[in-house]
């Protein structure tokens, strides 16, 4: 009887301890993200790749979409991606960190100068009409072209027009 009252107390002890070295490794993961403050509009330029006339026209462009059609999509420009490793999980994250598309109907273009990369991600309530494979076809055919000319502004509006016309 004295042994399992031991072994019990035991467990509860090592289950408290595991459960505060997860609650203090998810705070300290969530403090760490690397992820730029919250604010208004749909194109967040942290990386400052678009005029301010590109900016204006970009989210002219996506709220007159937002409007007629109660689709919701953001494009965020960044420098790094802190301390993680593999890019399409900073944007997936950095997606659902901003809430775009609480609905699950959301859409984020999230792309680096710096590193070279991009990513579209698609809420799972689209994914049947914005596919991966779409999506990386609006990558490779649309925005990498643009932006090997450097043209920023072009491939996201031209990416943001050929979403659009299939998201209607």
């Amino acid at each position: 009887m004295f042994l399992y009252c031991i072994t019990a107390i035991d467990m509860k002890l090592k289950f408290i301890i595991l459960s505060f070295a997860f609650f203090f490794a998810f705070i300290s993961n969530a403090q760490n993200n690397s992820f730029p403050k919250k604010n208004t509009g749909y194109v967040h330029d942290f990386e400052h790749v678009f005029t301010t006339i590109e900016l204006t026209e970009l989210e002219a462009t996506i709220d007159k979409f937002q409007k007629e059609t109660f689709n919701e999509i953001a494009v965020f420009t960044v420098e790094s991606i802190g301390n993680y490793t593999d890019f399409n999980k900073y944007a997936l994250d950095l997606s659902n960190y901003w809430g775009i598309g609480l609905h699950e109907d959301g859409l984020t273009i999230v792309f680096s100068k710096s590193l070279r990369k991009v990513r579209i991600s698609t809420g799972n309530g689209i994914t049947y009409i914005i596919t991966d494979a779409f999506c990386q076809e609006v990558i490779d055919k649309i925005i990498i072209p643009k932006f090997k000319n450097e043209e920023y502004y072009n491939g996201i509006n031209d990416a943001l027009i050929k979403i659009m016309d299939e998201w209607k």
